[in-house]
């Protein structure tokens, strides 16, 4: 790995080889291997920093830092020199070193080096001195003027954002408990990427040593890699690691981590990782897939996941909402990203058997800063990823939002204990939800050089973890006396709870009264603050008409259900004041949609023309519009009547135009052009007489023809239905 120096002075620059020493844990290569620290007491001055430059450009970063603090006890007065041991420091995650000599660089020449004031205050904060970095963040930003760096500038404004987030949560009462996993674990070097394969046994990824390495240009010793490893559950909280894994991915000469299943578990995705020419560590996504009971021989993904010098690492599955198809979530220094390191996602092609473009996941989730360790949890559809560019109390904080490829909920940060002053990264969910694991170079774990050294993997429990879900039946509306008597009992919360009534109406459906409807699609929603609607799981009701989706406390929710033969009906509902574990109990009616046409009423037209008023488009938007987007797979014919005045031939005409204004109308809302067909009937399909018995005018039954409907004439089949990503 290269270091500029000349580019330190850049936050994004120097915060980019920062992460790099988290990356996986890949990107700290060191070149061979030796035991001892070397003496280097006698060495001069251009000696020190022309090793030091060269430890440096190698990535051998404790050693550059052994050469660059004898060059400056050799030479005190050079602020250059001190600024770069400064950024090691940081880098090698030794806050306390690098917070005070900031401080000096600073002190020395406050014009120079102003952005140190930065970086000293950004050390505070990592140091959990809260007020003082707030007070120098705020310094830094008045005093750093034109000289400045303006991407600092912005970045100060969101530490301060930070600071202030973590007066309004340090006094919350704690959620979950932590604890730090033991030494068979936790070594001296960085463990990563904790993979749960079941309530009792745990992938994960090390260098086992336990001590400090250091190395030695002239050295061939192979060097140590990472590796994945799995650890055993003995206790409530107790695991034993150091196990061989029993994933046969490890290699001996390439750094190897990162682990994620499929949703059927069936496919494997890791990274393995190697220096280019140019001595930059470099990450790609391999996966495997489990046939005739084991494992096959793991590929690359194509060049598309794998770009040419560049990362692709930690990888993620989801399945998305609307297709099924399986998302592969990702991070990337690509181009093309906001910044920094970016979470990227990829949909699977099941036609191709590949993975299509990658695509940012947008402003909503990545920071021109840090984003990476995503985890996605499919049950929730909620990602959870590490950020340095949302205001958090550390340098990375966990956070979480919920949706899918580009529609994410504002980033949720996961607060206090489980994010601290330090790096918070991989966050996992367990098996069973309760509890889970993390990574994190807080103090008190296995150090190497300093207290913060090295990340070490973590478990946390929830104190009191609330299972909730809602579940009920499907029935056809046929005759709609009863409905009403079902939909209260479903409607109200209070009602929900009195098991008499559930069973009343339940006995009414085994009765017969109402006709249970098997395999209906059913979505689940999740509305948000800002009033949007995020997919969540999409399923079918079973044999029975029954149907059951698993919740979190604290949401709003919609439940969608429909089929190509019925029209969809929402339930909204929330979990905002549930307090103890609960399966709430959803009865839901509907209706069947009738194979004739149906009348769009109100949509009127100026006379003897073909536009449509404005009060005309906004019946459409509340009838046709809505059944088009509520029920996404029919395909409809648009047609348009008139009475029987004028000519045939211009009556014909003239419907169509009408009929085609209306589609043209709806596709510049979004629908789909090939679910819609406009036809003009003209005269030829009166509902009502145009004259009288006795000949005379009819006002009434020419009103009635003059109209506008639509009927079902066919149904998309699920792949033709347009996927935007």
């Amino acid at each position: 790995m290269h270091i500029d120096f000349k580019k330190n002075i850049k936050y994004f620059s120097t915060e980019k080889i920062w992460t790099l020493l988290l990356f996986l844990c890949l990107y700290h290569y060191t070149p061979s291997y030796a035991q001892n620290k070397p003496d280097i007491s006698n060495l001069k001055p251009w000696q020190l920093k022309s090793f030091a430059k060269n430890s440096v450009r190698v990535g051998d970063t404790y050693s550059a830092i052994h050469y660059y603090e004898r060059l400056i006890e050799l030479i005190p007065e050079n602020v250059n020199n001190a600024y770069k041991l400064a950024d090691l420091y940081r880098n090698s995650r030794d806050y306390v070193k690098a917070e005070k000599a900031y401080e000096d660089c600073y002190n020395k020449d406050k014009i120079k080096f102003v952005d140190a004031l930065f970086y000293h205050a950004l050390m505070q904060k990592m140091n959990r001195k809260y007020d003082k970095a707030k007070d120098n963040f705020l310094k830094y930003v008045k005093e750093s003027g034109k000289k400045g760096n303006p991407e600092l500038k912005k970045q100060a404004k969101n530490e301060i954002s930070g600071c202030d987030y973590y007066k309004s949560v340090k006094e919350a009462p704690e959620q979950i408990h932590i604890n730090h996993l033991d030494a068979t674990i936790n070594k001296a070097h960085v463990e990563f990427s904790p993979l749960p394969l079941s309530e009792t046994e745990l992938l994960y990824g090390s260098l086992v040593a336990d001590s400090v390495k250091y190395y030695s240009v002239n050295d061939s010793m192979d060097l140590p890699v990472r590796k994945f490893y799995k650890a055993n559950k003995s206790g409530p909280s107790t695991w034993t690691g150091g196990l061989d894994s029993p994933l046969p991915f490890n290699d001996e000469k390439i750094n190897t981590g990162n682990g994620a299943f499929s949703a059927d578990r069936k496919r494997f995705y890791f990274t393995k990782c190697e220096p280019n020419w140019q001595n930059k560590m470099i990450c790609s996504i391999f996966m495997s897939r489990f046939e005739n009971g084991k494992w096959s021989e793991a590929i690359k993904l194509n060049k598309q996941i794998n770009t040419p010098n560049y990362t692709a690492t930690q990888p993620a599955v989801g399945i998305e909402s609307k297709n099924k198809s399986e998302v592969l979530y990702f991070v990337s220094d690509r181009k093309g990203g906001r910044g920094g390191n970016d979470i990227w996602y990829a949909v699977y092609d099941p036609k191709k058997k590949e993975f299509r473009e990658p695509r940012n996941a947008g402003s909503k989730l990545n920071t021109p800063g840090n984003e990476m360790t995503p985890y996605y949890d499919m049950e929730s559809h909620t990602l959870f990823f590490s950020s340095t560019g949302w205001p958090g109390i550390g340098g990375l904080d966990v956070f979480s939002s919920v949706g899918e490829i580009k529609t994410w909920t504002p980033p949720k940060n996961f607060g206090p204990p489980l994010n601290s002053s330090a790096d918070d990264i991989y966050f996992i969910r367990g098996i069973n939800k309760e509890e889970g694991f993390f990574v994190s170079n807080r103090e008190g774990g296995v150090s190497l050089q300093s207290a913060t050294c090295c990340d070490d993997i973590y478990t946390f429990k929830y104190k009191k973890y609330i299972h909730l879900a809602i579940s009920g039946n499907i029935f056809e509306v046929v005759d709609t006396s009863g409905l009403k008597y079902l939909e209260k009992i479903s409607a109200d919360t209070k009602i929900d709870e009195d098991a008499g009534l559930q069973n009343a109406a339940y006995d009414d459906i085994r009765k017969g009264n109402y006709k249970l409807l098997p395999h209906i699609p059913m979505t689940l929603w999740l509305l948000t603050a800002e009033g949007s609607e995020v997919p969540l799981k999409s399923d079918s009701t079973n044999d029975k008409g029954e149907y059951f989706f698993n919740l979190e406390a604290g949401n709003d929710y919609r439940l969608t259900a429909g089929s190509n033969n019925f029209f969809v009906k929402k339930i909204n509902f929330s979990t905002k004041n549930k307090m103890v574990s609960d399966t709430l109990h959803k009865y839901i009616g509907i209706k069947r949609i009738p194979l004739g046409p149906i009348i769009i009423k109100n949509i009127y037209y100026p006379f003897d023309k073909a536009y449509l008023t404005p009060e005309s488009q906004k019946t459409i938007d509340t009838t046709l519009f809505r059944f088009l987007n509520e029920n996404p797979t029919t395909i409809v014919e648009v047609s348009s009547h008139t009475d029987s005045k004028g000519s045939d031939e211009y009556n014909v005409k003239l419907s169509q135009k009408r009929a085609e204004s209306v589609v043209v109308y709806l596709t510049s809302k979004g629908i789909q052009a090939d679910r819609l067909q406009a036809k003009g009937y003209g005269e030829e399909q009166p509902i009502a007489p145009n004259e009288k018995p006795d000949k005379s005018d009819n006002p009434d039954g020419r009103q009635m023809n003059r109209r506008t409907e639509f009927r079902i004439i066919g149904f998309l089949k699920e792949q033709e239905i347009i996927y935007e990503d």
